[in-house]
């Protein structure tokens, strides 16, 4: 849907990348007055505007759902595209996580609770499932990049990076660009290979900011050297403290060295709605245990 730049209005910026920034804005609906929104904006230069506009037209074929933020329309306005997205009010997940680390600073925790930890692995592992089913590979999957909306549902945002595999079902990079290292499959760093295994792979490492309330993946190793320990010594991270085994375990499939023995994300769909309802299970005989008096033991 096109809207014309006067019914537009921006307030402040909430964002900037290498192509451009983000805006918290409004949009004039008829009968509905104006209503909150994102609004991304190319840069002037070239590079920015066809990013955005490879951008629109994925988010356009992908379409509607709880967990992939949704496109309102897009705006031409002299020399830059104008993106309208829906508006999620609690900011990217990172920023997310890391608040809830400084409101646990006095405990010295930095471990997501379980419980929520997989339910943010659903909601995001739902996201690409659907994502994936339209034939479309993200490239950028991180915790910056899942965006949080009301009621804390999580939404797999910005695809400055996405790509349509329709015809190929991979994607294979031809020109150098912009390469999220920390959360590139080995796969990709070394034929520029892009599929849905190697969204698996940064799924991986994103689970991994989870569970440790928004860390920065790999901590201690230097970026120069992570090549090597990935392609050549099989390196992965460790076990964070106070991560649940089976947490731990689906990082470890998604980092599985041939692609093709990663799970899809309809798999970790599946995986992760287990966990919770073995948790669930878990918590449930231990209050019924506490209630009657029963000693429980692990």
């Amino acid at each position: 849907m096109r809207i014309a730049r006067n019914h537009i209005r921006m307030h402040r910026t909430i964002g900037e990348g290498y192509f451009g920034l983000v805006m918290e804005g409004e949009i004039y609906k008829k009968q509905t007055s104006w209503t909150r929104v994102a609004v991304k904006i190319s840069k002037s230069h070239v590079e920015g505007s066809i990013s955005l506009a490879n951008e629109a037209v994925i988010m356009a074929k992908i379409g509607i759902h709880e967990n992939v933020v949704r496109l309102l329309g897009v705006c031409h306005h002299k020399d830059s595209l104008l993106l309208i997205m829906e508006y999620a009010e609690h900011g990217n997940l990172r920023s997310h996580l890391l608040l809830q680390r400084n409101t646990n600073a006095e405990e010295c925790t930095h471990s997501c609770p379980t419980q929520k930890a997989f339910l943010h692995a659903l909601q995001v592992a739902k996201g690409m499932a659907y994502i994936t089913s339209h034939k479309c590979i993200h490239g950028d999957l991180s915790a910056r990049n899942v965006l949080v909306g009301a009621g804390n549902v999580l939404k797999v945002s910005d695809f400055g990076l996405a790509k349509d595999i329709h015809y190929y079902e991979f994607y294979k990079r031809k020109t150098p660009g912009i390469v999220p290292f920390k959360w590139t499959a080995p796969e990709s760093l070394i034929d520029k290979i892009y599929t849905e295994a190697s969204d698996v792979w940064s799924f991986g490492v994103l689970l991994w900011e989870i569970a440790t309330l928004g860390g920065l993946p790999y901590p201690g190793v230097p970026i120069e050297e992570l090549y090597e320990l990935l392609t050549k010594r099989n390196y992965r991270m460790k076990q964070p403290p106070n991560c649940s085994k089976k947490l731990y375990n689906l990082m470890v499939n998604c980092w599985n060295e041939l692609p093709n023995n990663r799970p899809r994300f309809s798999d970790l769909v599946g995986q992760t709605q287990q966990a919770m309802s073995e948790l669930e299970k878990s918590d449930t005989l231990m209050q019924d245990a506490q209630r009657s008096g029963e000693v429980v033991t692990e």
